[in-house]
């Protein structure tokens, strides 16, 4: 009888240990991906604060590609080969 139940506890202890540290690995892992995602989203709105840039960037090459096919408040729109022109009166 005590064999027995001293091998079914050994089992329920080696088990919850194995479980509890599969738990803190994974938290380790997933807190040191987000760590590092938040690092290079930082890093890469740093550069392009600092290169008085923008994170968004759209492809246009046609009229089409606007909504509706125009700016909303442009005074003039145009397409050329070397991209898009809007003038504004803000």
């Amino acid at each position: 009888m005590w064999p027995t139940a001293i091998a079914t506890a050994a089992r329920l202890v080696v088990g919850t240990v194995v479980v509890l540290a599969t738990l803190w690995l994974l938290d380790a892992i997933a807190q040191h991906r987000v760590t590092a995602w938040l690092s290079t989203s930082a890093s890469r709105a740093l550069v392009l604060a600092a290169t008085s840039e923008t994170p968004y960037r759209w492809k246009l090459r046609s009229g089409e590609d606007i909504v509706a096919g125009r700016v909303f408040g442009a005074v003039d729109i145009s397409f050329s080969d070397a991209g898009l022109s809007i003038r504004s009166n803000g």
